[in-house]
């Protein structure tokens, strides 16, 4: 069965929202639709209004950061179960962020990032969601 979702990109880089978006460009043929936010604040917000199924989150941004985000994502019994890619420019952010629960996570490089294998990461959190809201 086909797994149409929406995922959500959340940077306050332009460049960086675009860069992964064009990487995504496969799931978006697929069907899923993409949303963008330029901080944690903006992110919650568009989850509580339409909701999401997969949240790509950068750690180091204004108004919210993505540890603020996720540690309030995880508070919420309705978005605790939202899968959530974290990235961010250093090793040790990523490290955090693992610690603090998140599903998977990618480095922020200039060389920019692995199209097949950033797909292949939004693809299995998008299955995750699926099988959670079929359990229900």
């Amino acid at each position: 069965k086909r797994i149409m979702g929406r995922i959500l990109i959340t940077d306050d880089d332009e460049i960086d929202r675009r860069k992964i978006a064009r990487l995504l460009e496969e799931l978006i043929k697929q069907g899923h639709e993409l949303l963008l936010a330029v901080n944690g604040q903006e992110a919650l917000d568009i989850i509580d209004a339409q909701g999401v199924d997969v949240l790509l989150l950068d750690f180091r941004m204004p108004v919210k950061n993505g540890p603020e985000t996720f540690a309030e994502m995880k508070a919420c019994p309705i978005k605790r179960n939202i899968p959530v890619i974290m990235f961010s420019g250093t090793q040790e952010e990523l490290v955090r962020f693992i610690d603090l629960g998140a599903d998977d996570c990618f480095l922020k490089t200039d060389e920019g990032f692995h199209r097949e294998l950033l797909t292949a990461r939004v693809r299995n959190c998008l299955l995750k969601r699926q099988y959670q809201q079929d359990a229900h």
